[in-house]
């Protein structure tokens, strides 16, 4: 398994997003132009959602196992947008970083920050501690394939394991499979016995019950947990 890149970033904005067909469309465009800025190619177009109790959410995957998702949160001021980028290539991380900045009109460099998990994340600078977002990756190199299920049904029984609600059905391309949640979602890949799974959300979850889930259903021994 090649290795895998997460990178988040996340920003004050001076203006709303917009919950309508406005910050839909504001939504969409971001993640397509976010996808060539990375050198990326899209494995399906990208789509939003709105939830009364979670606000807008917006996801595109892309090939090779990669997906960009964010979350904007107009109930506050100001508001606050939430970007996750993550898949088994290069993160240019400093064009993600401008063009976010410059897309959503945020030229204070204290208004914006990033982080990831190769290297280790830095310290981090919390810009909104009334809002929660959670994270969750796990790596593994020894994984076998479950006996009388099939690997793309882990991720709809993951969504139940963490009391999740999905939006669609599992997307899957080769050894790569999607699927958006009410309140993100989650990517993951499998290859001669390696496996990387990537969770963020924005409703509490137990790390605990996903890392068991996925350590039973994989029949695992070595699988190394980052929560960020």
């Amino acid at each position: 398994m090649e290795n895998r890149s997460v990178f988040v970033i996340e920003l004050l904005c001076p203006e709303p997003v917009g919950r309508g067909d406005e910050g839909n469309e504001k939504v969409v465009k971001f993640l397509a132009k976010l996808a060539e800025v990375l050198d990326q190619k899209p494995e399906r177009g990208p789509v939003s959602h709105l939830s009364k109790k979670y606000g807008l959410a917006g996801w595109l995957p892309l090939t090779r196992g990669g997906a960009i998702h964010l979350y904007a949160w107009d109930n506050r001021k100001p508001s606050l947008v939430s970007v996750d980028v993550t898949g088994s290539f290069p993160i240019y991380k400093k064009h993600a970083l401008r063009y976010a900045g410059r897309y959503f009109g945020v030229s204070d460099g204290n208004n914006i920050v990033s982080r990831s998990i190769s290297p280790p994340p830095p310290t981090w600078k919390e810009l909104a501690r009334d809002v929660y977002r959670q994270r969750l990756t796990l790596l593994a190199d020894d994984c076998q394939r479950p006996r009388s299920k099939k690997v793309v049904e882990f991720l709809p029984e993951l969504a139940e394991e963490i009391d999740m609600i999905p939006l669609y059905t599992v997307h899957t391309k080769e050894c790569h499979a999607w699927m958006h949640w009410e309140t993100s979602g989650s990517v993951l890949s499998w290859l001669n016995g390696c496996l990387s799974l990537d969770i963020y959300t924005c409703k509490p979850f137990s790390a605990k019950r996903a890392i068991c889930f996925t350590t039973r259903y994989f029949r695992t021994r070595n699988l190394k947990s980052y929560s960020y």
